[in-house]
C-alpha cells in the first residue's frame, strides 16, 4: 500500500575513496626436486628403476647395470650385460634390462644383480616397462612392442606399432 508520507529525495554526497593498503603477496609454492647427493657412475645413465631399497641405473656406454642402495646412496656394484643397456624395469624380484646392440632382454635377480637369463625380443630394444604380470619392451628398429610374462620369463606376443617406439610405461590392470 502506498504511503501518504513524502519520501525525501536522495542527495549526492562526496565519499572519500579508500586508500590502497599494500599487502604482501605470499611466495609461490615450489614443487621442484632438490639435489641431495650425486653418485658418480662414470658412464652415461639412460634408464632407471627403483624397487624396495635399491635403485638400478642402466649404463649404456659400459653395458652395465649399476645397483645403488637408496637408504645411504651407496653404489653397491655393477652387473655386466651383453650389450648397451638403455632401459630397466623391476618386476617382483627380477630386473629386466634391454641390450640395445645385442637385442635380447636380460633378466637379473633384484638386490644381488645375479644374471638369470636372456629373452629374445625385437630389433634395437630401447625402453622397458613392467608391472606385476607383464614386462613391455619397445623395439625401436622394427616398430614393435614385445610383451613378456615375468613369472616364466617368456614372450607372450609381439605387437606391431607405428612411429619408432622408444619408451613404454606399464600400469596395473591395463
Amino acid at each position: 500500500t502506498p504511503s501518504r508520507t513524502a519520501t525525501a529525495s536522495p542527495t549526492v554526497t562526496a565519499t572519500r575513496q579508500p586508500t590502497p593498503t599494500p599487502t604482501r603477496t605470499p611466495a609461490p609454492l615450489v614443487c621442484l626436486p632438490t639435489l641431495l647427493k650425486t653418485i658418480a657412475l662414470n658412464d652415461s645413465p639412460k634408464g632407471m628403476a627403483a624397487s624396495g631399497d635399491r635403485v638400478y641405473a642402466a649404463l649404456s656406454n659400459s653395458s652395465r647395470l649399476a645397483i645403488i642402495r637408496a637408504s645411504d646412496d651407496v653404489l653397491e656394484g655393477t652387473q655386466v650385460g651383453p650389450g648397451s643397456v638403455n632401459g630397466v624395469a623391476v618386476v617382483g624380484d627380477k630386473i629386466f634390462t634391454n641390450n640395445r646392440n645385442a637385442a635380447p632382454l636380460s633378466v637379473n635377480q633384484a638386490g644381488s644383480g645375479v644374471f638369470l637369463q636372456t629373452i629374445p625380443v625385437g630389433n634395437l630394444p630401447w625402453g622397458v616397462g613392467g608391472v606385476s604380470d607383464r614386462v613391455y619392451v619397445a623395439n625401436f628398429a622394427d616398430n614393435t612392442v614385445t610383451t613378456i610374462n615375468p613369472l616364466v620369463n617368456s614372450v607372450l606376443r609381439t605387437t606391431s606399432v607405428s612411429g619408432l617406439p622408444a619408451f613404454v610405461a606399464a600400469l596395473p590392470n591395463r
